[in-house]
């Protein structure tokens, strides 16, 4: 009954509209747009060059370079130089502790309980310091405090100075000394517990010996540790390899630092049943001189 009746409602809200607007469509409000498909689209070109481009055309992107393309001279020598480098780190991290907190034995006690006699070589010798668990903390926490203002302080400035790779090569000769020389502590802490008091100057000379090698050690890791990610990151030949690079260089480094503290380990041992504690430091210099050979045949990439 009410379908063709009137809406005086609608007719005055009409009226209403007519006054403030004159009939026009109000701004802002909706107007149905063309159905015609007819329309034709302006062309969009590009303003560094001449090519044109229809709508809803995507740009063709270069094509991903291949995994064979990719591993060219440089970059084969710059992830060797990232295995070896994390390999001898690795191996001297299990080492260092070993030699910490193993006892200190003389060169009596080692020729009555083992099937090598003693010698006077300087070379052969056996044991380690024969810290405390509490005195391996503080040894081990020196390299925090030593290490922290030198990487803040030190390392920016003279690696802006001398260069990525210069400076790498420049400190991998600390670790290096540290490697050959850290095992000839023992002989020092053999002194030091053969002397009747136990604040001897052996003591002393023991610990002052130690805090200059793991200073120097820790010296010599705040410019190769960044320098080795620094050559991985700019040896990069395609932006879009940079994550397969850095995903294989890390894989790398993972599995060496796996291999290290097994090889360390079965090597001290080794070393230890054949009198020459200090064979396995000896082994990671070698392995630190090698990386270190690698390096003058790396070319560094510019950022």
């Amino acid at each position: 009954m009410l379908q063709n009746r009137k809406d005086w409602g609608r007719r005055l809200s009409a009226s209403i509209k007519n006054q403030f607007w004159g009939g026009q469509t109000p701004r802002g409000q909706y107007s149905q747009l063309p159905t015609s498909e007819g329309i034709e689209l302006p062309e969009i070109r590009d303003p560094e060059s001449s090519t044109l481009y229809e709508p809803n055309q995507k740009p063709e992107l270069p094509p991903k370079p291949s995994l064979r393309s990719m591993l060219t001279r440089n970059i084969v020598l710059i992830l060797s130089q990232h295995w070896l480098q994390a390999l001898h780190t690795s191996t001297y991290n299990t080492l260092l502790i070993l030699l910490l907190s193993s006892p200190v034995v003389t060169r009596s006690s080692s020729s009555s309980s083992t099937n090598h006699p003693s010698s006077s070589s300087p070379l052969l010798f056996t044991g380690g310091l024969g810290l405390t668990p509490h005195a391996v903390g503080l040894a081990t926490a020196s390299i925090g405090i030593i290490g922290l203002p030198i990487q803040i302080l030190l390392y920016p400035p003279l690696s802006a100075a001398l260069g990525t790779l210069r400076s790498y090569r420049l400190f991998l000769w600390p670790s290096i000394l540290v490697y050959t020389t850290l095992p000839f502590l023992t002989l020092i802490a053999q002194s030091s517990s053969s002397s009747s008091s136990t604040t001897s100057s052996s003591s002393v000379l023991l610990w002052v010996a130690l805090i200059t090698a793991l200073g120097t050690q820790v010296l010599a890791r705040a410019f190769v540790g960044p320098a080795t990610v620094v050559l991985v990151n700019n040896c990069t030949p395609h932006p879009q390899l940079l994550a397969t690079v850095h995903g294989l260089a890390q894989s790398i480094s993972s599995a060496a630092r796996m291999v290290g503290p097994v090889l360390g380990g079965s090597a001290l041992a080794w070393a230890e049943e054949r009198g020459c504690a200090g064979a396995p430091f000896w082994g990671i210099a070698g392995l630190a001189v090698v990386n270190w050979g690698v390096l003058w045949w790396v070319v560094e990439e510019e950022d």
